[in-house]
C-alpha cells in the first residue's frame, strides 16, 4: 500500500509542476496518472503543502 500511495502522490505533485523523485520502485502504469489527475481534478492543490512535507523528510 505505502509504494502506491507514494506512486499516486508523486504523479499528482508532478501534474502539479512540482519536481520530484520518481523512484524505480514506484508503480509505472498509466492508471497511476489517471488516479492522480482525478485527485488534483476533485482537490485541485489543496493536498500539495502535506505531500510535499512528507517527500522532503
Amino acid at each position: 500500500m505505502r509504494v502506491l500511495g507514494s506512486s499516486v502522490a508523486a504523479r499528482y505533485l508532478e501534474l502539479l509542476g512540482e519536481e520530484n523523485e520518481f523512484k524505480d520502485e514506484y508503480y509505472q502504469g498509466e492508471y497511476i496518472k489517471d488516479i492522480a489527475k482525478r485527485i488534483k481534478d476533485e482537490y485541485s492543490d489543496t493536498l500539495k503543502i502535506k505531500l510535499m512535507m512528507k517527500f522532503l523528510r
